[in-house]
């Protein structure tokens, strides 16, 4: 059984969580649309940009459920599902989604603060 001192307590460290991912986030999808263009001027070959973007993809997903950014969690599944089958042409409208789904994260924070 919880107190409200835990409860206090566990929205603290989510509330933190989430302002850390935030910075986070936004450079690893600066670095994720650099990629991207890399790759569509030639100046990368599929698979790595495939591997870097991944790579990116993977550790904002791994955190975003667990912080209560579930619009987040949700595009970086479907993303990393196409990046598994190397198809980067169809990841590319999602991953151009990502700067949006960040501004929806930070909404949600907003929200959890009003609550």
């Amino acid at each position: 059984m919880s107190t409200p001192e835990f409860e206090s307590k566990m929205k603290r460290i989510i509330k933190q969580s989430q302002q850390l991912y935030i910075v986070d986030a936004a450079q690893r999808i600066e670095n994720v649309l650099q990629a991207l263009e890399a790759w569509k001027a030639g100046a990368s070959e599929t698979a790595a940009a495939v591997q870097s973007i991944h790579m990116q993809v993977h550790a904002m997903k791994g955190v975003a459920l667990t912080i209560h950014f579930e619009p987040m969690h949700h595009i970086c599944e479907a993303i990393i599902f196409l990046l598994e089958q190397q198809n980067l042409q169809e990841a590319e409208p999602l991953l151009r989604q990502l700067p949006d789904r960040l501004k929806s994260c930070q909404a949600i924070m907003g929200e959890e603060v009003d609550n």
